[in-house]
């Protein structure tokens, strides 16, 4: 088994391609994916591919080509999240900065500004810290080079660090080799196949082999034997046994056996990976599906019972679903809105713009349902739909009810639901008997546009 330590799988380019990326993972034994967000318009994207599928976590952190879109608010935001495991990628840069001093400082002052404040970050979240360094020259006589100037940074934490990763490691220095000694690890990942990799070669030579992980830096850093005569293939992290077999002659050592202490060290470094030793399914795989609109047929349809709880099919319908409403952010989403006509819907409560409040709840499948009893307590509030976009309306519901359903694996629940929960179930239940919320609103005027609401919102 192998874990990919640091694969920029929240790039765009993947998003269409995502199931199949994981597929040819999982054929590798590529069963553990880091993400590490580099920039604000990527890190909620992370965050999504971590909620979606066992195997893979996230990282927060501003890689240094944006240093200066640094916000501290995302860090307290997303550090709380079980799926962000450690902070970065981080640390400085000067591979493609102007020659020309002044405005080359200007920008490394920020860059080392901005890394102090990943450093602080890791320590008060006690999370490893992923550390990105380039620089024109491994050493210079004509000025420090940014290999010194991490050192420099980072002496006064070691010891306060968890630990970190020196990600892409390309380069050969002695002193970095006793970072290992602080809890510091090696990323090795394409650049082992490329031409000229003498330094680094030398380095993990004489680096403890308990202190290298393997990544892939993808859609960067694309192992030579996989580029051929096309030098625009992106990587992927089932590219990554490439890595691993260059490793193994370099080391000498049988590949099964590098790959387990490999699979050792990540897990010792990264221990939320152990969750990969409890199950068997690989990454969980879902497909994201087209939500249909209010004007079709099936949402007026009253769905039909599942019979078959643990068939492939409707396992497979349950893993879209839940794929389906993370990927839409939404609070919930049923059966028929996916053109699908079973009585399944999914609660996925979580605080968001439009729901700052709401309780935070891992998604769960709901089958076959059934509501109880209704508490005599109605009150009204707003609520939307993935089905009705843009649109929002005060929906009076029973505050309480009791429900019965039967869980993913096929266990019976009995409960009790409350405040925003109940309201959640009694939407989605209501989709399952043909029903919108707006067939439940008293009143036309009860019935606004998504931008009127958020102002409503943003004045209480």
């Amino acid at each position: 088994m192998i874990i990919d330590t640091h694969c920029h799988l929240d790039k765009p380019r993947y998003k269409n391609i995502m199931n199949l990326i994981l597929e040819n993972a999982q054929k590798n034994s590529i069963n553990g994916i880091l993400i590490p967000a580099t920039q604000q318009d990527t890190i909620e994207n992370a965050k999504i591919l971590a909620d979606s599928y066992q195997g893979v976590f996230y990282a927060i952190g501003f890689h240094p080509k944006y240093a200066e879109k640094y916000e501290d608010a995302l860090f307290e935001k997303h550090l709380k999240h079980e799926r962000c495991i450690a902070i970065g990628e981080c640390g400085l840069d000067r591979g493609r900065l102007s020659e020309e001093l002044e405005i080359c400082e200007a920008v490394m002052a920020q860059q080392r500004k901005v890394l102090i404040a990943h450093l602080e970050w890791a320590i008060k979240a006690q999370k490893p810290i992923l550390i990105h360094l380039r620089d024109k020259w491994i050493s210079s006589d004509k000025r420090a080079t940014v290999y010194d100037e991490f050192l420099e940074i980072v002496q006064p934490y070691l010891g306060r660090l968890v630990g970190g990763v020196i990600h892409a490691m390309n380069f050969d220095r002695d002193d970095y080799v006793a970072l290992a000694e602080h809890n510091f690890y090696f990323g090795i990942g394409g650049q082992l196949t490329f031409d000229n990799m003498k330094g680094l070669k030398n380095f993990i030579k004489k680096a403890p082999l308990e202190s290298l992980v393997l990544e892939t830096d993808a859609p960067w850093l694309t192992p030579k034997s996989r580029l051929k005569d096309n030098q625009k293939v992106s990587n992927e992290p089932s590219f990554i046994v490439d890595v691993l077999k260059s490793l193994s002659e370099l080391l000498e050592m049988k590949r099964a056996e590098l790959e387990e202490i490999l699979f050792e060290n990540s897990l010792r470094f990264f221990p939320e990976f152990k969750e990969l030793l409890n199950y068997a399914e690989g990454y969980n795989l879902g497909k994201i599906r087209k939500i249909v609109q209010l004007g079709r047929p099936i949402l007026r349809k009253i769905a039909k019972e599942v019979e078959d709880i643990k068939s492939q099919e409707i396992q497979n319908l349950i893993n879209d679903l839940i794929l389906t409403c993370i990927d839409s952010q939404g609070m919930g989403i049923a059966s028929p809105q996916i053109g699908v006509s079973k009585r399944i819907f999914i609660m996925a409560s979580h605080p968001n713009s439009r729901y700052p409040h709401a309780p935070k709840m891992k998604p769960k499948a709901i089958i076959n349902p059934e509501i109880l009893s209704y508490s005599d307590e109605v009150e009204k509030d707003w609520e939307g739909c993935l089905s009705l976009p843009n649109i929002r309306g005060l929906v009076p519901r029973a505050t309480k009810i009791e429900v019965r359903y039967m869980t993913q694996k096929g266990e019976i629940v009995q409960e009790v639901l409350e405040g925003f929960l109940a309201r959640i179930f009694q939407h989605e239940f209501d989709h399952l008997n043909s029903k919108v919320f707006i067939d439940r609103v008293e009143s036309t005027l009860d019935i606004v546009m998504e931008r009127e609401y958020m102002r409503i919102l943003h004045e209480k």
